[in-house]
């Protein structure tokens, strides 16, 4: 209906743009905008059921998007406190329904009517104007919807406040339209999830599956490229309080560029791991509890981490390809295909565990790793109450957890203390794997030197022992 209402509008803007690849990109997005088949709608429709739909978590870190997102795109306009305090009323008032100003009730009214304080993003994660997975069972739709909600009921919650705080802020400074400034403000910051915001990458069933949960982190950088060409002043409260909430770790591109140097660095025969050298360093400058402050946020001094939900670490997929030391090089494969990936029945995706546990007998184990995301974290919560350990994913025990741990982990959030616990594993698991890389290398060798008698190749390969323990003593190589 909109693409049809549209139509004529959309041909037009397209033809006023003169000859040349602009036009040609402006041809291709009408054509794209005017065809109502949402690409791949069931199986999208299938990875929100299963990677988002049901979880509390999710929907937690949802509504930090205002706080996060919106407070330093506002502090162009006033104090970065009174934005604050402006979406901090706005919040109030949206949760206990008191009542609005005459104009601010009716620009609200007009904003639900123009879609603007709708949760688009929910109906773009369930590809639900398609026909969806269970597109023909009205009971089941009621299921997904259900499952939804959570997501629904957030996203609705960011829109509205974000649209009464800045319309608010809108009017402190006297703007000739305000209704537009709250609005621009809303598109801005809780970003527009609609087909004609796609990138190029994401249209046609593939690019759509793949890019799936993307759009979120792309418009979040751009919005911060566009910040940092405006105001300096809004991009760094933006950086820092990304800092705040997630770290150092956290910022964009922080872990693909750990891989590339952690790849540069074992190609030249250096022992690298980025994660443990940069623990170790902040450690050393401002002691333990600050460094862990440094590099993960609040996520150190709360029960609970949430600096991995809320960072943006790892956004460029295959980084650790050619590094020497990664074993598992399909996990690269896998995050190249984005979330449609864990369905391949490889090592370390959701189907690869699930079939692992089941080849041993582990009924729930192969449960637990195939069911969706919110059951699993359920279910990883009843055993970490029922056992009182943190296990990972092959049963080996990570830490021990209390009630509350269980209880968090249940709803979706990762226990402070198993995060820890699991970064440290995580630092030694990657020395070993060098080692043992390098290891396997030297003696492969040599082995071929002795079977091909090439005393040449025997001697290189003992060259080349002397060589790596001078450079990482900590790592030494013995045949």
């Amino acid at each position: 209906t909109s693409s049809n209402y549209h139509s004529a509008n959309m041909i037009s803007a397209a033809n006023d743009i003169k000859a040349g690849d602009v036009q040609d990109e402006a041809v291709k997005l009408v054509r794209y905008l005017t065809d109502p088949q949402e690409e791949a709608a069931a199986l999208r429709g299938f990875l929100f059921f299963n990677f988002i739909g049901g979880s509390i978590a999710h929907g937690l870190v949802n509504m930090t998007q205002p706080a996060m997102v919106t407070a330093p795109f506002l502090s162009q306009y006033t104090s970065y406190a009174n934005a604050v305090a402006q979406l901090g009323k706005a919040m109030k008032d949206y949760s206990t329904g008191a009542p609005l100003p005459i104009a601010i009730k009716e620009a609200v009214e007009r904003a639900k009517k123009a879609g603007v304080v709708a949760p688009q993003e929910i109906h773009q994660l369930r590809a639900d104007a398609g026909p969806a997975m269970f597109g023909k069972s009205l009971v089941m739709r009621k299921l997904t919807h259900a499952w939804g909600a959570i997501y629904a009921v957030t996203e609705q919650f960011n829109r509205s406040t974000t649209f009464m705080a800045a319309y608010r802020i809108g009017q402190e400074n006297k703007v000739a339209d305000p209704y537009q400034f709250a609005v621009d403000a809303v598109n801005e910051t809780q970003f527009v999830y609609n087909k004609g915001n796609r990138p190029d990458w994401a249209r046609g069933p593939i690019g759509a599956t793949v890019m799936t949960f993307k759009q979120f982190s792309i418009s979040y950088i751009e919005l911060m490229k566009r910040l940092y060409d405006k105001d300096k002043k809004a991009f760094s409260i933006m950086v820092l309080t990304l800092m705040v909430m997630a770290g150092a770790e956290g910022l964009p591109f922080a872990e693909d560029a750990e891989d590339i140097i952690d790849t540069i660095g074992q190609w030249m025969g250096y022992g690298t791991n980025s994660k443990k050298s940069l623990r170790q360093f902040a450690t050393n400058i401002v002691g333990r509890e600050l460094a862990a402050y440094a590099l993960h946020g609040v996520s150190a001094g709360l029960p609970v981490d949430v600096s991995v939900r809320m960072g943006m670490q790892n956004l460029i997929p295959g980084t650790s390809m050619l590094n020497p030391s990664e074993k598992n090089k399909a996990r690269d494969l896998v995050e190249i295909l984005g979330p449609a990936g864990q369905f391949l029945p490889v090592e370390g995706t959701a189907l690869g565990r699930a079939v692992e546990r089941l080849t041993k007998g582990d009924f729930f184990g192969a449960t637990k790793a195939g069911a969706p995301v919110a059951i699993k974290n359920f279910l990883t919560g009843y055993e970490m109450m029922d056992t009182g350990e943190a296990r990972d994913t092959r049963g080996k025990k990570i830490t021990e957890v209390g009630t509350g741990d269980a209880a968090a982990k249940a709803i979706g959030l990762q226990p402070s203390k198993v995060a820890e616990a699991s970064r440290r594993i995580g630092e030694i698991s990657t020395d070993i794997d060098i080692q043992r890389g390098k290891e396997s290398e030297i003696a492969e060798k040599w082995a071929r030197g002795v079977h091909e008698k090439k005393p040449d190749l025997v001697q290189e390969a003992r060259q080349e022992i002397k060589e790596w323990n001078a450079k990482n003593p900590e790592l030494r190589v013995v045949i």
